[in-house]
Parts: C-alpha cells; sequence; structure tokens
C-alpha cells in the first residue's frame, strides 16, 4: 500500500495534469509519461514487473516533462464525456485503490528512495568518492592463497568459515545417520592413516580432523568441510584402487580448506549479487539474464580455477607425504574412462577431465622432484630409521607405499598369461626362449619354464607350479590361475580396508576347510591298476586338457606303455620307463608302443642286431688315441712311415679285441667312432650305436645296467650291462634301434611310445601332455581317488566354504568368503574358453548345487531312511559341470557319467600350493632389492664385443 505522503504527490501532480488537458485537447494525444497512463498494463509494457516480484519494488517521484501547446480546447467536461470508460477520471478514493496495484514497482523502500535521489542528484565527484571507497574495500579484503600466490578477493574471515563449517557438518551427520561406516572399521582407519600422512604438510588453525565414510556404492565424491571433517563415499574407493589414489582426492579436498576457497566463494557470491542488482536497475531487465552473464563470465571461470588450483596443491601434498603423484593421473583417467558425458567446460564449475588429467601430467616433473627429494625411491620410500642402512643403488619396496598391490598386480599379469590356457579348449601359446627357439604350446608348465621371470612375488607363483609339476606332473595351470584370483580377491579386501593379516587368517582357515570338504567329495576310485580300461579312464581327463579331441588315443598309448613295464609292486614305478620317440610323418592314429628303448637311428655297423649280449658304454671316443697338444714327429725313411701307422693299427686292434674278448657284443658310443675302429668293430661282429645325448646314454645305462667309461679299453664285469634283445626295425620309412629287456624285471624294462605326426611342434606339444599323463600314473598309485571334473568340484567348494563363512565369526569371514569366490574362475574361464555364456552357464550350476546344499542340510535334520533317500536324489546334482560341448543347450553335464573325472591327490596338491603361495605374498610387507653386481652387460646380440 502507497504511504499518505505519496499519495499527495499523486493529487498535487494530476491535478494540474487534468487541467492541461482540460484547456489543450489537442495534448490527447502528445506522448507523457507511460506510467501515468490510466489503462491497464500488459506485461509487455512492464518489462521491469518479473524483477520486481523477486526484489523489493521501488519507489520513484514521478516527473513531467514541459510541453507547449497553444490550443485550448473545449471545456473539461466535454473532454471527459468522450472518454472511453476506462480513461474517464474518478473519485480520489478509486483512484488511490487503483494506483496502488498499477504502480507496485514504486513501492519501494527509504533506502531505494533515497539511492535514486543520489543518483538523480549525484555529481561527478560523488561518484569518485563512491569508487574510491569501493576499491579500498576491495583491496582491503584481498590477500594471498598459500602455497600458490594467488591473489584473490575474500571477506569471509577464517572464523567464520569455521562457524558455516561446523553447521553445515551437523546437517550432513544427521542426512547420512545410519550410512556412516563407524570409526573402527577398516577403511575408516585405511583412510584416517592416509590423513595423518596429509595433514603435516599443511596444517590448518582450528581445524579438529575427523574421517566419516558413507556407505554409499552408487556415488563416487569425497570432500572436505572448513572445520577438517572429512566425508568420503565408498563409491569412490574402486577409482582410487589403492591409498595412493585416496591421498591423490583427499589432498585434492584438502587444499579446498588450505586455499579458503569456500570463504572466497561467499565472497564472489556478494559481489554477484551487487553487480546482477546493478544491471538490472541500470538496464530495466530481468534478473535472470544478469545472472546467467555474471555464471558464465565471473562465478563459473574462478570456480574453475580454484579447482585447477586444488588440483596442484593436492599434487604437492601427496608428494611430501610420499605417496607417488602419478595415482593423481592414474585416478583422473579412470574417471575420463568413466564418465559418459559431461557438459562444456564453460557450463561446468570444474575443468573437463581431460584437461585436469594433462595439467596434472605437465605438473609430474615437478611433483616427482619434491617426491624424490623427500627421500621417497620411485616403488617406495626409505624410512628415516633405514637412513644409512643401505648403500647406494638398494631398494625398499614398502608396505605403505603399496608394494603388497605391486606384487598382487605382478602375480595377476603371470596368472592372466597362462588363464586362457586352462581346459581342452585353452588357447596355445607361441613363446620365443632366449636360444630363439620358438615353442607352441598349452601347457602352464612349459610357458612358466621358457618365461624369464623376474618379479620376486611373480616368481613365488612359478615355484609352486613347478612344485606341483615335480609332486603330480598335471595341474600347473590350476596353481596359477587359482592363486592369482586368490591375490584378485585379496586385493579387493584390501582396497576395502582389511588388514592382510585378517586375511591370511582367513585363507587358512578356508585352506583347510576346502581339503576336508574335499575328502568327502570322492565319487570313484581306480580298482585295478592293471586294466587298461581303468586307466584310460583316469588319464582321458588329463590328457584332454592339452589335446582334446586325441584323448582316447593317447590315454589309451599311455596306458599300454605303463603297463608294460609296470612292476609288480605299483609304488615301485618310476616315470622315466615310459619314453617317447618322435617320428616325422603320417598321424597321430599311426603312433604305437613298442617294448624296449628305442633311439631314432640304426647301428653304424654291419651288425644290425643281438640278443643276450653285454652292453658296454663308452663316453670318450673310439678312434685311435691323440695327444691333447700338438706335436712333431722326425721320421726318417719310409719304414718308419709304415711302422708309425702300424703301430696305430695295432694298438687299436688290440682294445677293440679286449673287448671282444671280455664278452662285449654290443657297444654304446656316446662320441665319435672313427672308421678304422668302425672296421675292427665289424671284423669281431660287434654291433655299434652311437648315441650324442648324454641325457639319453645315462637312460640308457639305467636301463642295461652298464656304467659309462671314459676310457677305452676292456669294462670290468661290474661294468658291463645286459640286453636281451637289440634290433633294427623300420617305421614310417625311418630306421630305429630298439634295446629292449624281455624278463619281469622291473628296474630295467622299458616302453616307448613312437609318435607319429605332420609338425615337430605339434609332436613335441604330444610329448608333453604324454609325459602329463604318465607323471598322473604315478600319482594314481599313491592316491587313487577320484573327483568330479568339468568345474564341477570348484562350484560345490564355492558353495561349502560360502556357508563356512557364514558360520565363521570376525573379520576373516570376508576372507574366507573371498576365498570361496575364488574358486569360480575354473569354471568361469572353461566356459569363456569354448565360447559359451559363462554367466548363464554359471547361474545353472549354482542352481543345481544350491539344490544338493539343500538337500544336504534337510538331510541332517531327518532320519537315516531320509538321508537314503536323499542321497540318491542329489548324486546327480552336485556332479553337475559344464559342457563344453555345442550339442548341450544348457550348457552343463553331469561329469560322472561322462567319464570327466580328475585325481583327487592333484587338486589337493593345487589347492594347498596356490593358498600357500597367496598367503605368502600378502605376508610380504617389504621387498629390498640389492644392487646388480659386475659391470656393463653386453649391448646387443654380439656375445664377443670386447674381443680384439
Amino acid at each position: 500500500m502507497l504511504s499518505q505522503p505519496n499519495m499527495q504527490i499523486f493529487h498535487s501532480v494530476r491535478s494540474p495534469l487534468w487541467r492541461l488537458k482540460q484547456a489543450h485537447p489537442a495534448c490527447l494525444h502528445t506522448p507523457i509519461d507511460p506510467r501515468l497512463s490510466l489503462a491497464p498494463q500488459t506485461p509487455a509494457s512492464r518489462p521491469f514487473s518479473r524483477w520486481a516480484t523477486g526484489l523489493s519494488s521501488i519507489k520513484e517521484p514521478l516527473r513531467l516533462r514541459p510541453h507547449k501547446c497553444a490550443y485550448r480546447g473545449p471545456p473539461a467536461s466535454t473532454f471527459t464525456k468522450n472518454l472511453p470508460a476506462s480513461r474517464r477520471p474518478f473519485s480520489s478514493g478509486q483512484r488511490f485503490h487503483y494506483y496502488r496495484n498499477q504502480y507496485n514497482r514504486f513501492a519501494g523502500t527509504g533506502v531505494t528512495t533515497l539511492l535514486f535521489r543520489f543518483l538523480r542528484n549525484a555529481k561527478p565527484e560523488h561518484y569518485l568518492v563512491v569508487g574510491v571507497i569501493a576499491s579500498g574495500l576491495y583491496l582491503y579484503n584481498t590477500d594471498e592463497v598459500e602455497m600458490t600466490g594467488r591473489r584473490r578477493f575474500n571477506c569471509i574471515s577464517h572464523r567464520r568459515e569455521l562457524m558455516m563449517g561446523a553447521e553445515i557438518y551437523q546437517e550432513i551427520l544427521d542426512e547420512n545417520r545410519g550410512r556412516l561406516l563407524p570409526d573402527d572399521h577398516p577403511l575408516t582407519e585405511a583412510i584416517d592413516g592416509v590423513l595423518q600422512r596429509l595433514i603435516p604438510q599443511a596444517r590448518i588453525e582450528g581445524a579438529e580432523w575427523k574421517v566419516h565414510v558413507i556407505n554409499d556404492d552408487n556415488t563416487a565424491n569425497a570432500f572436505v568441510l572448513p572445520g577438517g571433517q572429512v566425508f568420503v563415499y565408498t563409491g569412490i574407493m574402486p577409482m582410487c584402487r589403492d591409498m595412493h589414489g585416496v591421498a591423490a582426492v583427499l589432498g585434492h579436498e584438502i587444499a579446498h580448506v588450505i586455499a579458503h576457497h569456500y570463504g572466497e566463494r561467499m565472497s564472489h557470491r556478494f559481489l554477484s549479487l551487487a553487480a546482477i542488482y546493478l544491471i538490472s536497475f541500470l538496464f530495466d531487465i530481468s534478473g535472470e539474464f544478469p545472472s546467467l552473464f555474471m555464471d558464465i563470465l565471473y562465478k563459473l571461470p574462478n570456480s574453475r580455477i580454484q579447482e585447477a588450483e586444488a588440483d596442484s596443491m593436492g599434487l604437492t601434498m601427496m608428494s611430501k607425504a610420499c605417496y607417488n603423484p602419478e595415482a593423481a593421473a592414474d585416478f583422473w583417467a579412470r574417471m575420463q574412462e568413466r564418465e559418459k558425458q559431461a557438459p562444456p567446460q564453460f557450463m561446468s564449475t570444474h575443468p573437463a577431465t581431460y584437461n585436469r588429467l594433462e595439467a596434472i601430467r605437465g605438473w609430474m616433473l615437478k611433483a616427482m622432484a619434491i617426491y624424490q627429494d623427500s627421500g621417497c625411491e620411485a616403488l617406495g620410500f626409505i624410512r628415516p630409521s633405514q637412513a644409512g642402512l643401505f648403500k647406494p643403488g638398494y631398494q625398499s619396496h614398502d608396505a605403505e607405499d603399496g608394494a603388497v598391490i605391486r606384487n598382487i598386480e605382478a602375480c595377476q599379469a603371470i596368472s592372466q598369461t597362462v588363464q586362457t590356457s586352462l581346459g581342452p579348449y585353452g588357447r596355445n601359446k607361441i613363446v620365443i626362449n632366449h636360444l630363439q627357439k620358438m615353442i607352441l604350446t598349452s601347457d602352464a608348465a612349459t610357458i612358466l619354464r621358457e618365461l624369464d621371470v623376474v618379479h620376486p612375488a611373480a616368481k613365488l607363483l612359478v615355484m609352486a607350479s613347478q612344485q606341483q609339476d615335480a609332486e603330480m606332473g598335471d595341474g600347473t595351470n590350476l596353481v596359477i590361475v587359482l592363486a592369482g584370483e586368490l591375490l584378485k580377491k585379496a586385493e579387493e579386501l584390501i582396497r576395502l580396508g582389511l588388514k592382510t593379516s585378517d586375511i591370511v587368517q582367513g585363507y587358512e582357515k578356508a585352506s583347510n576347510f576346502a581339503l576336508k570338504v574335499l575328502e568327502e567329495l570322492e565319487v570313484d576310485r581306480l580298482q585295478e591298476m592293471r586294466s587298461q580300461t581303468e586307466l584310460s579312464k583316469a588319464l582321458r581327463t588329463v590328457v584332454a586338457s592339452k589335446q582334446s579331441g586325441t584323448e582316447d588315443i593317447l590315454a589309451n598309448l599311455v596306458a599300454e606303455a605303463v603297463l608294460a613295464v609296470l612292476p609288480k609292486n605299483p609304488l615301485n614305478f618310476n616315470v622315466d620307463n615310459v619314453r617317447v620317440v618322435k617320428i616325422m610323418g603320417g598321424s597321430l592314429e599311426q603312433s604305437r608302443v613298442i617294448k624296449g628303448m628305442v633311439f631314432g637311428r640304426e647301428p653304424d655297423g654291419i651288425v644290425k642286431q643281438a640278443r643276450k649280449a653285454k652292453v658296454g658304454v663308452f663316453s670318450c671316443p673310439i678312434d685311435v688315441s691323440q695327444t691333447e697338444t700338438k706335436g712333431t714327429v722326425l721320421l726318417k725313411n719310409a719304414q718308419e712311415m709304415v711302422d708309425y701307422t702300424k703301430g696305430e693299427e695295432e694298438r687299436l686292434e688290440t682294445a677293440i679285441k679286449e673287448l671282444y674278448d671280455s664278452g662285449l657284443r654290443v657297444v654304446v658310443a656316446g662320441s665319435t667312432v672313427g672308421e678304422l675302429a668302425m672296421h675292427y668293430l665289424n671284423r669281431f661282429n660287434i654291433l655299434v650305436v652311437k648315441i650324442l645325448s648324454k641325457f639319453e646314454l645315462r637312460r640308457l645305462c639305467r636301463v642295461v645296467g652298464a656304467t659309462p667309461l671314459a676310457r677305452l679299453g676292456a669294462p670290468m664285469p661290474d661294468e658291463m650291462g645286459a640286453v636281451d634283445v637289440v634290433e633294427t626295425t623300420e617305421i614310417g620309412g625311418d630306421r630305429v634301434t630298439v634295446f629292449r629287456q624281455e624278463d619281469a624285471n622291473a628296474v630295467t624294462r622299458t616302453a616307448t611310445i613312437v609318435l607319429r605326426g605332420a609338425t615337430q611342434n605339434h609332436l613335441e606339444d604330444v610329448e608333453r601332455a604324454i609325459d602329463d599323463g604318465v607323471n598322473v600314473v604315478k600319482a594314481i598309485t599313491k592316491d587313487p581317488r577320484l573327483v568330479p571334473g568339468a568345474g564341477a568340484t570348484e562350484i560345490q567348494l564355492v558353495e561349502r566354504i560360502s556357508n563356512f563363512a557364514d558360520k565363521t565369526p570376525g573379520l576373516p569371514q570376508h576372507a574366507i568368503r573371498k576365498y570361496a569366490e575364488a574358486f569360480e574362475v575354473i569354471p568361469r574361464t572353461l566356459a569363456e574358453s569354448a565360447g559359451l555364456d559363462a554367466t548363464e552357464v554359471l547361474s545353472r550350476l549354482y542352481t543345481a548345487h544350491h539344490r544338493t546344499t539343500t538337500a544336504n542340510g534337510q538331510s541332517e535334520s531327518s532320519g537315516e531312511e531320509e538321508e537314503g533317500s536323499s542321497s540318491d536324489e542329489e548324486e546327480p546334482y552336485w556332479t553337475t559341470g559344464v559342457d563344453l560341448e555345442v550339442g548341450s543347450s544348457a550348457g552343463t553335464l553331469d561329469a560322472v557319467e561322462e567319464g570327466i573325472l580328475d585325481l583327487m591327490a592333484s587338486k589337493s596338491w593345487a589347492i594347498r600350493l596356490a593358498s600357500e603361495a597367496a598367503r605368502t605374498v600378502l605376508g610380504v610387507d617389504q621387498i629390498i632389492v640389492a644392487r646388480q653386481a659386475g659391470g656393463p652387460k653386453p649391448p646387443g646380440p654380439n656375445p664377443n664385443w670386447d674381443e680384439d
């Protein structure tokens, strides 16, 4: 409502106006101040009305333009009578009510009226005074940002910031009540540890530091209030990955508090409001446009400057605290991959993620210099207590700087290398070793043996796989893959804040429980070792994992060869009694087993066979003896020359005759055989076989019971061996020599599997599969129990160990549950390698095995009769495995019915070794690497670079 003095203004102004119009009718169409129009104004005619509704109404005195008019018109009654009803003058009471609603924009405060009066009556010197005062206030409230030196306007004191932070802190606590993790939670303690290392780098007066973790996996955010209250959402932890990433995030947020960006933003808000008010008044426009104008040109750019400044300060802080600054770049790289769509940078309060990443990379050299100046090494930092302890060149990789995570990553790298080779449809690898020899195989033991693994943690896994190969001969890939998955699950727990000691404790309990459960999963055992059918059934799965499609042929070959040399007591079986010879040509179906030891060459002399003969093995050359040094012989006449050569022939003939007189009829040479010596050996009907491989020579000595001699002469009786048959046979166009013992002596009996194939690489890969099968037979002689294959055993272990975790109190239950989940990698990898939908197959497997678990739970609470009936029904369920063939639409099969069985001892050793390797890696908190000894290594492939 207008005030009474304003009423008098309207009356005093309008009375002369009406008199003017009555006296000058020609002035009816003369433009006057539109605010004096009696016609209702449309919104378009009142452009300031929208802004006036949001601010206080502006009261303005009316100004009439002086106007001259020489025409005197009719009286006032005539003028008003012709006006429309909406333009006719009315009484003061009616006019007051109408004017009150029509001229609300002038119903402002007294202060606004004074402002208008000041602007109307102001002189130039007044504007100068106001400008000087405003500039003085601006400069008075300008300060410098710590650590960067940037000058900015900030009129909010630090004490006021703390008060605002306390108010907001209580509101946030109330909003997130029930979602805050307790202070003793491992994740809260881990983040607090990072905070304690960052605080000394830039202290804040009056801050009371406290960490709060909000359990919200869908929000990737963190912030720090001016009072030092830290809030971190669990959704940002996967982006941080480790404590270095957490340090990058906390350093950025703490930098906002150090630089007093909260007060700066409030100060900018005051300036923005003043500018918006002034622009709206001067240009008489709506307040929304000035607000948008100020946001784009002033508020948002300042916000982006503050974010970039916090990035720089946070990078410096984490470098001083010995956190790897490269983690900040990695964090923003992951953020860039995560964000799908972002607004343009000029419309955002934060710089574009790509620009932030590039800026951090530009600061990286300076940050790394700070990192090194702080006593930090490239992969870890040497603590002050270790200063002077190590010589220059040593490296200390500490757990607090992520040594455990780095060890896990190295082990995962070696695990992922061989994981795709798991199963019958595993992929082959081409390995070029240090000798430039190409090896094509899917056998994990061969791949790891040929790789030059340097990382000490990865070497632990390689050693575990080698131990599995030595004990069982199979399951090396299972050890590596399972250990890598266990470490991967442990990494997830570490990132959530669980201590490695709790993880190791949980893994140890889960490992012992898994071995007990494995004992209960027996479905069959080898009843008769001397049955080729029974033996082939146990070997089929082992060979199929290396040579899918030919497992039946190879399993029968291995079984036949083993039965040919199996002693009366199977425990005395020696794997070296089964040998493999590869002959190019033909197909794998043409492979066969030959009783005896086969060498891929025929005898050198004219004698091709012998029976019941004594054997002498010589590792020295069989030829005329020569001195090691060069000499000169002076021959004076021809007779001396004849006598010289005749003497050599007589001495060599005498040596060969001694061999014949001692009873030797077979000579095995490990070196060269001269032509003259071959002449005398043929004269005495002695069979000569040349074997250049010292390993094959040792095996032959063991078969025939001979001792290799380094001198040419008659051997002693105990140095000679014996063989029943030495004969020459032809296989695929190649002549081979066979040494065979026909008696029942288990020590000397040998069987050789002659393999045929198109390529040498393929034959070598088949040979590795046969070696695995023979080693498994050795393991079967100790423990003939079998468990379901095709991933059925692993899924059942997942179910049983998960139930065990639910009953385990304390933090180790999390590690036990992750231990159970690690076994899922076996059926998943089998399904993926076969081109199946792994998620769907696992779902079907869990459904089948869950029915078994439910049946077990019901049978425990039932009587003996119900137990018997439930066990009959549940048997097909928990033996369900992955069907790798295309014929089944469900992707599952009964492993027992299909004959897919694994050796229990092999799985038991694999679980034991993988668990032990994982616990060992997790138990390492520091790696100290000594400086390499020796001089510079040869540059390039030339080994003789330093020779003259």
